[in-house]
């Protein structure tokens, strides 16, 4: 069976259902944990299509799972919104080359889209 399962880090009630929604409308199933020991868990046991890091507040932990997903969920693509002014300048995503950076929530449908696409080789 095929992995369609997406985890999505999100505190803001209204961008997770906006998250929840365009990863439905693409067929995919969005996974959310209540807490970040909880999403930590998961991406050491569990294995995801994709994982989503809405950087809103607080960053430091989202941070912590970000860096966790990249190493833990191979993989897995990861995208992370938001904050790219801060990745940048702290060097955050300097080890993580292929981690997708979306400046803006409203951004995430069309990398769904992307991410349907056939993959060249």
């Amino acid at each position: 069976m095929e992995n369609t399962r997406v985890l999505i880090v999100c505190d803001a009630p209204d961008r997770t259902h906006y998250l929840n929604h365009h990863t439905r409308s693409h067929n995919m199933k969005p996974i959310r944990y209540p807490n970040h020991g909880s999403a930590m868990h998961a991406l050491k046991v569990d294995s995801f299509l994709m994982v989503v890091v809405d950087l809103t507040l607080p960053i430091d932990i989202k941070i912590e799972l970000l860096k966790a997903a990249c190493n833990l969920q191979k993989n897995a693509r990861i995208i992370v919104i938001g904050k790219t002014q801060y990745l940048e300048k702290a060097g955050v995503l300097k080890d993580f080359p292929s981690v997708k950076q979306i400046p803006d929530i409203q951004e995430f449908p069309k990398n769904l889209a992307a991410q349907e696409s056939p993959k060249s080789h």
